[in-house]
C-alpha cells in the first residue's frame, strides 16, 4: 500500500521483521531434532524462542489484515525507534490520522479491559501503558521531523482472544480485536488531506526520523527462514494431535474389549 516513491525506506520492511530476527537468533540455540522427535511431533521451538515466535505470528497476521486497507492508507511495519532494539509493530497513516499498533497475541485468552487496566486470564498486563508510550513517542518524533504538531493514537490489537469484556478502553488508547481492525480504520472520519498524508508518510518512512543509527536494510532470507520454522512448528503440532487421537482410540478399543470379555 505504501507509495512507490518510498522504495528503499522503511516502507519495504516486512511485518514483524524485528521480532522475527530475535526469534531466529534465539532459535539458533536449538539442537537438531532426531528422527524419533520428528516422528512423534516434538516441538522444534527452543524455549527462549517461544515468546518471540508467538509475537511474530501475531504481528504477521495483523500485517496481512492491514494489507486489506484501501490505497488511501499506508502501513509501516516493525519501525525501529530510539537507540536500542525497540520497535513499533505497525504505524498506520491515512485520512483518519496516524496510529501506532501494539499487537498482542493472546490466543484463546479471556481479556478484560477498563480505562485503567487490562487483564489477560486474570493477570494484569501493561499493554495500555506500552501503547500510550509508543503513541506519544511517535507523536514527538514525527512532530520534530516535520516541524509541526503531529498526533498519533495508540491501538492495542488483541490477536485471537477467546473473549474481551469489561467497561472498555481509556480515552487515549483503543483496544480492539484483530477481526475488527480493518473496519476500525474504514470508519475513521478524515482529519488530514492527501498532501499532509504523503508528507507525514515521507517523514515516517525515513529510518532516521525514529532511530539514531537505523537504516532500511532488510535480510531477504529472514522471513523465509521464519516461515520454514513456522511450517515445522505447525507440522509437529498436527503430528502430536494425531498421536493423541490414536492413543485415545487405542484406549477406547482396549476398554471396549475388556467390557466385552466381562459381559
Amino acid at each position: 500500500m505504501a507509495d512507490s516513491i518510498l522504495s528503499g525506506t522503511l516502507a519495504d520492511r516486512p511485518a514483524a521483521y524485528g521480532v522475527i530476527q530475535e526469534c531466529l537468533t534465539q532459535q539458533s540455540a536449538a539442537p537438531p531434532r532426531g528422527t524419533l522427535a520428528r516422528i512423534v511431533g516434538s516441538n522444534p521451538l527452543h524455549p527462549a524462542a517461544v515468546s518471540w515466535y508467538q509475537g511474530a505470528t501475531g504481528e504477521r497476521l495483523v500485517g496481512r489484515l492491514l494489507a486489506g486497507l484501501g490505497p488511501e492508507w499506508s502501513v509501516l511495519h516493525s519501525v525501529p525507534v530510539g537507540s536500542g532494539m525497540s520497535d513499533i509493530g505497525h504505524v498506520v497513516i491515512g485520512p483518519g490520522g496516524v496510529f501506532t499498533l501494539n499487537t498482542k497475541h493472546h490466543n484463546g485468552a479471556k481479556v478484560w479491559v477498563s480505562p485503567k487496566l487490562l487483564m489477560v486470564n486474570g493477570q494484569r498486563e501493561d499493554h495500555l501503558g506500552h501503547s500510550r508510550y509508543e503513541s506519544r513517542r511517535a507523536s514527538a518524533l514525527l512532530s520534530a521531523a516535520l516541524g509541526r504538531k503531529i498526533e498519533a493514537r495508540g491501538l492495542v490489537v488483541l490477536v485471537e482472544p477467546m473473549s474481551v469484556g469489561g467497561p472498555g478502553s481509556p480515552d487515549d488508547v483503543t483496544v480492539l480485536c484483530d477481526r475488527d481492525l480493518v473496519s476500525y480504520f474504514n470508519r475513521r472520519v478524515p482529519v488530514i488531506d492527501d498532501f499532509d498524508r504523503r508528507e507525514i508518510l515521507s517523514a515516517a518512512a525515513n529510518p532516521r526520523t525514529w532511530h539514531t543509527t537505523a537504516d532500511a536494510v532488510v535480510d531477504p532470507d529472514a522471513v523465509a527462514r521464519f516461515e520454514a520454522l513456522r511450517g515445522s512448528v505447525l507440522s509437529a503440532a498436527r503430528l502430536r494431535s494425531l498421536g493423541s487421537l490414536g492413543f485415545a482410540l487405542g484406549l477406547a478399543a482396549v476398554v471396549l474389549a475388556v467390557l466385552t470379555q466381562l459381559g
